[in-house]
């Protein structure tokens, strides 16, 4: 999973990625900083295998990258590739965590970005590291730690795994399913089953740093530590649920960003339809709204949403949202309006010459949708005033 070290400068971001690294070696070679790619950071974590990877600045890749990243990194292994001969090249693979340090939120990254899908979310472990007057009131406790960390370091690391490697596999698995069972009663916290990278990642934790007090290794709480991360983990909760994508948010977002390919025809009965020249296209029409009114002069009150459904379900899954449930939710509240046949002519009464394309349906009589009948009506009362101050 990752885990992002978020918050400004002075927090110990970076200190503490190197105090992570110093357990195993030296945290100056371990540390993964500056420029580099989605590969070297793929070949890199091979090459650490089972070590920690800590990463300064994540956000220094573009922002599909970056998402593309936080799922790779959990499935702990690098993208299958041919050579130039067609055949499979080798695999990278690793089993380890990467933790990075970052003054941007990656999670509010992932959002603006579009791609805060909720597979991704779910291995990011997001934690705010506040400056603390320790380093924000001059560099000297920074620069003391840094020298003890490059100095000192290695030894922890190799004691731990001498006191493990004996237990043998099936004691360890032992240990870990015991733990697993045993973290909910003992800091009274519950995880449902998409959660389970956020739970494997503080039950793992929790549990070595048990062991690694049990060795005499470490002398600090760690139950301290973990407290404190579950009650990060609450704020990431209540972020992931505020923010979360629907039908709604995902049909809203489709229009709004082909808004030059939309198409809006009025109908009002024993009249001819009428197509709204207040918002030409420009390209291919992949949205046409039909709007109803019982008068000339009356208020829209129904209508439907045709959009053009290849583009929508490409559109979907680039942003990691899946097309069944879209379908769904529309279905589960009775507005989805999808012509029997399940295509439509775009231009039908408009005099547009375009062939019949597959078509999603959605009602217009919603609470969550009735602002477009609304917005309807001050299109068409802000064109009859322009036309009257023409006159």
């Amino acid at each position: 999973m990752i885990l992002s070290l978020y918050g400004k400068t002075g927090g110990g971001k970076t200190l503490g990625q190197y105090m992570m690294q110093s357990v195993w070696g030296n945290p100056d070679m371990l540390h993964f900083g500056g420029k580099f790619t989605q590969n070297g950071l793929f070949s890199r974590m091979s090459l650490h295998g089972n070590l920690p990877m800590t990463v300064d600045e994540l956000t220094m890749l573009d922002r599909e990258e970056a998402g593309d990243l936080i799922y790779w990194t959990s499935q702990g292994r690098d993208k299958a590739r041919l050579n130039r001969n067609a055949e499979e090249k080798a695999i990278k693979e690793w089993a380890t965590t990467m933790t990075v340090s970052t003054n941007e939120s990656l999670h509010s990254m992932l959002y603006a970005g579009g791609h805060a899908t909720d597979a991704k979310l779910a291995r990011l472990l997001e934690f705010t590291v506040a400056p603390h007057p320790l380093f924000t009131k001059n560099s000297q406790v920074g620069r003391q730690i840094h020298a003890f960390l490059m100095s000192n370091y290695g030894h922890p690391g190799h004691e731990f795994m001498r006191r493990l490697m004996p237990l043998g596999v099936d004691a360890i698995k032992g240990m870990l399913d015991h733990a697993i069972a045993e973290f909910p009663k003992k800091y009274g916290v519950s995880f449902s089953g998409d959660e389970r990278f956020w739970e494997a990642g503080l039950v793992l934790a929790d549990l070595g740093n048990q062991l690694a007090k049990e060795y005499g290794l470490i002398l600090y709480d760690y139950q301290d530590a973990t407290e404190w991360a579950l009650s990060e983990l609450k704020s990431m909760k209540s972020s992931a649920a505020t923010n979360r994508m629907d039908a709604f948010d995902a049909l809203g977002e489709f229009i709004n960003e082909h808004m030059d390919a939309t198409l809006t025809v009025m109908h009002t009965p024993n009249q001819k339809p009428m197509r709204d020249n207040n918002r030409p296209y420009i390209n291919d029409i992949l949205v046409r709204y039909d709007l109803h009114r019982k008068s000339f002069d009356g208020k829209f009150e129904s209508g439907t949403v045709l959009l053009e459904r290849t583009k929508l379900r490409k559109w979907l899954s680039n942003r990691g949202y899946d097309f069944k449930t879209f379908i769904k939710e529309f279905e589960d509240e009775g507005i989805l309006a999808t012509p029997k046949s399940q295509k439509a002519y775009f231009g039908k009464d408009v005099g547009i010459k375009i062939p019949q394309c597959y078509v999603v349906g959605v009602n217009l009589n919603h609470p969550r949708l009735q602002g477009v009948l609304d917005d309807a009506d001050h299109a068409v009362a802000d064109l009859t005033h322009g036309q009257l101050k023409v006159v």
